[in-house]
C-alpha cells in the first residue's frame, strides 16, 4: 500500500491493517498509474481514492494482472462514475 500512497492515490493516513483485501504489488502499481493518467485528462468527475479502491478490487476479484486489458475495460465503472467521461475514456484508451 505505500505505493499506493506515495502515487498519491491513497491518503498518506490510510491503515492498510484494517483494509478486507490485498493487492499483488505490479496490480497496484498499473492502478496507480492509470488512476494518475485518467486524473490528468479533463474530467468531469475525476476518480477519487474511493474509486481507485473500488476499481482494484473489481480487478483483483477477476484475477487481473495489471489495469489494461477486458479486465479493466469491464470494470472502468468502477473508476469512472459519469456517463460521459466513462464514454471519453473508452474512446481514447481502448479503442483498439
Amino acid at each position: 500500500m505505500p505505493y499506493l500512497q506515495s502515487r498519491g492515490v491513497l491518503p498518506h493516513e490510510f491503515n492498510a491493517d484494517k483494509t478486507a483485501f490485498l493487492l499483488d504489488d505490479a496490480l497496484a502499481r498499473s492502478v496507480a498509474e492509470t488512476i494518475a493518467q485518467l486524473r490528468a485528462l479533463d474530467l468531469d468527475k475525476p476518480p477519487g481514492v474511493a474509486e481507485a479502491i473500488d476499481w482494484a478490487r473489481a480487478l483483483a476479484l477477476l484475477g487481473a494482472d495489471a489495469a489494461d486489458g477486458a479486465a479493466a475495460h469491464d470494470t472502468l465503472g468502477w473508476a469512472l462514475k459519469n456517463h460521459d467521461d466513462l464514454r471519453r475514456v473508452e474512446a481514447e484508451l481502448f479503442s483498439g
